[in-house]
């Protein structure tokens, strides 16, 4: 005896979905939170152990470093009038160089010789930060396309924002 040939008509549309669930669940569950002080040290190497897609908080405290961001991440500070980065001498706090989706929030950046640096980078969000008191460029954004700056405060700086591209959107800042 032959069976008829089952119908297929909405299993297609159904391994669809079902195929796109689980490819937004990997997404999902990998992306990591990483904390400083607590699971590491130091911001860089939060960021250096750091995947695409996660998450650094850094907890309120002084910190006198560069950081390099190397990847598609959100790095985060957790009360922006006490998460404070100074830098180290000539290099800005933080350097974004040739990455995109990169998120920047809710620090203070006194007293470097420039805040955040950032070039050859796309998709760049720039928010909620303080920059005080730099000694060069506050905020120096080069050769990149895509970058938002929202909601910044910049106060008693040399220089509070460079660009050499148009493609800067700078919206509800104090300058």
């Amino acid at each position: 005896m032959i069976e008829p040939p089952l119908r297929t008509r909405g299993s297609a549309a159904g391994r669809a979905v079902v195929a796109l669930l689980v490819a937004l669940c990997a997404v999902t569950a990998g992306a990591a939170e990483y904390t400083v002080p607590g699971d590491y040290g130091t911001i860089q190497a939060a960021v250096d152990a750091a995947t695409d897609g996660d998450t650094v908080v850094v907890e309120p405290g002084n910190y006198r470093e560069s950081v390099v961001l190397r990847g598609n991440l959100v790095l985060r500070g957790r009360e922006t009038a006490r998460t404070i980065l100074e830098g180290q001498g000539q290099d800005p706090a933080i350097a974004v160089s040739g990455v995109s989706g990169v998120r920047i929030s809710n620090f203070t950046f006194a007293g470097a010789a420039d805040g955040v640096r950032i070039s050859g980078a796309a998709d760049v969000i720039i928010a909620g930060n303080v920059f005080m008191d730099s000694e060069g460029v506050a905020l120096d954004v080069r050769d990149q396309s895509g970058v938002q700056v929202i909601n910044n405060t910049f106060v008693g700086n040399a220089t509070a924002l460079r660009r050499s591209h148009a493609g800067v959107v700078i919206r509800n800042n104090i300058f």
